[in-house]
């Protein structure tokens, strides 16, 4: 199987975030938390992720993009 740099940058990120929060998920779910308040900036609504999410699939949308 072919390396991936990516994938394993993520499973390398994952890794550390998990050992950061004591390895549970209550950890993981405050340091969330903590990132949030912390970067407000960073934080989206649901409306607006779904706004970002379908903007993809509507400009590589074959059809949407006939003459």
């Amino acid at each position: 199987m072919k390396r991936d740099p990516i994938v394993e940058e993520v499973h390398r990120v994952r890794e550390q975030m998990w050992s950061e929060c004591g390895g549970s998920l209550s950890g993981l779910i405050d340091s969330l938390r903590a990132s949030e308040a912390a970067n407000p900036e960073g934080v989206i609504s649901r409306d607006e992720f779904d706004r970002l999410i379908s903007l993809p699939r509507a400009l590589t949308d074959p059809v949407s993009r006939r003459p």
